[in-house]
């Protein structure tokens, strides 16, 4: 079952708590996989094992957050 697509995601609080912005790309996948007809565990093998072993376990941390996060919706709506 996967869940509706977000209008807007804020990220700058998932960067903070991630403390390497870098991982926010590994994040962000693991946040869309939620949304894409991809097998979601197949995905994170795939970018994991591109990756040198030492940066792995830290990725596939940020790619698991990702999957569990939540979509913020904005304050007020967006101007049309």
């Amino acid at each position: 079952h996967r869940r509706q697509y977000p209008r807007h995601y804020n990220r700058s609080a998932e960067a903070a708590r991630l403390g390497n912005p870098r991982l926010l790309n590994t994040f962000m996948l693991g946040f869309a996989a939620v949304f894409l007809p991809l097998d979601a565990e197949r995905l994170k093998e795939a970018i994991l094992e591109r990756l040198p072993q030492k940066l792995r376990p830290a990725n596939a941390e940020a790619y698991e957050l990702g999957r569990l996060a939540e979509p913020v919706r904005p304050a007020t709506p967006p101007v049309s």
